[in-house]
């Protein structure tokens, strides 16, 4: 499960936490990683994967650094449906997952 090294950054691309393994039982996917390779961009959240306590703790503690404001944004397209309530004015609150 390791991902490839870059010169810049190391990237994983087959890591999918939507995927229906991963959903069922994610512990072994995340062991592998935290053992392999434990930060790294997922192209396909397009977000960067923390996997090891004492680097979240240090990226929770540097807000002017790290950000989670885009906690609540959607993962896919949001649909024209959604869109057109989205449009109307609906404006979220925020929640923990995505305040400094």
């Amino acid at each position: 499960m390791a991902a490839p090294e870059t010169a810049s950054c190391p990237v994983h691309r087959a890591f999918d936490p939507l995927s229906d393994d991963y959903l069922v039982d994610p512990y072994p996917t995340l062991s592998a990683v935290r053992d392999e390779v434990p930060i790294f961009y997922a192209p396909e959240v397009d977000m960067w994967v923390v996997t090891r306590y004492d680097d979240i703790d240090a990226i929770f503690r540097d807000p002017d650094t790290f950000s989670a404001s885009v906690g609540q944004r959607p993962v896919f397209p949001v649909s024209e449906a959604a869109r057109a309530i989205l449009d109307k004015g609906f404006h979220a609150f925020p929640v923990m997952s995505d305040c400094d």
